[in-house]
């Protein structure tokens, strides 16, 4: 379902009059009202936003398991937490790549003029 006209301009007014406009990309009860293309924008920045934490998680680890290395210490647990962390990292990657792939798709669609939802 595409919002257009009247139905975009009912959807902003309650939107913006119920306090939810404030900032919160896709954690308020406006996703209903928000274009499917839009939705998606906002999932990529949350995604993102998972992936840049990930990334720092893995780095930190890797940093701790080299310290333990160095200072003669078992590595063994800090090795396989390490190892779950990139299987996570992985997995919001795919994840990316799906949401990016769902966007071209819509972007397409909406570009042939088929604004059906």
């Amino acid at each position: 379902m595409a919002l257009h006209g009247n139905d975009r301009d009912a959807c902003r007014k309650t939107f913006w009059s119920t306090g939810q406009g404030d900032g919160n990309i896709g954690r308020s009860n406006s996703l209903g009202c928000m274009s499917r293309l839009d939705r998606e924008i906002a999932r990529l920045a949350q995604v993102t936003e998972h992936i840049t934490e990930g990334e720092v998680r893995v780095l930190k680890q890797r940093m701790l398991v080299e310290r333990l290395r160095v200072d003669n210490h078992d590595t063994k647990r800090a090795e396989q937490y390490l190892d779950l962390l990139n299987q996570i990292l992985a997995t919001w990657l795919q994840h990316r790549d799906l949401v990016e792939t769902r966007m071209a798709l819509l972007t397409t669609t909406e570009s042939l003029g088929h604004h059906g939802e």
